[in-house]
């Protein structure tokens, strides 16, 4: 099994705010075989006045039983639920940090610095 996390940008802090996209993305997954979602959450962005911290992403975990045919299906069902330009899909091959970026043009494969 292979983990990968979604990190969509959010300001929505409703507890089931995310979830009609969890529902689509766990019945996607299980319909392919592929795998299915670990559990998900909000991150916090940087501290602003007064100390708020505003949500900043919406995270999920997945995992999923091959990464490349995963990654495919899991970019084609969130373009075709309007998921937010920003969006990022993280993982990791050959034990180097990976993510893809969804831009205007599509998703965007990037390398992560090693830390």
């Amino acid at each position: 099994m292979e983990f990968l996390y979604l990190k969509i940008p959010s300001t929505d802090e409703a507890a089931d705010a995310h979830h009609a996209l969890h529902a689509a993305l766990e019945q996607t997954l299980a319909e392919a075989g592929q795998g299915t979602l670990l559990g998900w959450g909000g991150s916090l962005g940087e501290a602003g006045g007064a100390g708020v911290r505003p949500l900043r992403f919406h995270r999920i975990d997945i995992e999923v039983h091959e990464l490349a045919p995963a990654r495919a299906l899991l970019q084609r069902r969130l373009d075709e639920l309007g998921v937010a330009p920003g969006t990022e899909l993280h993982y990791s091959v050959a034990r180097r940090a990976r993510v893809d970026v969804l831009g205007a043009s599509g998703w965007v494969p990037r390398a992560l610095p090693v830390r």
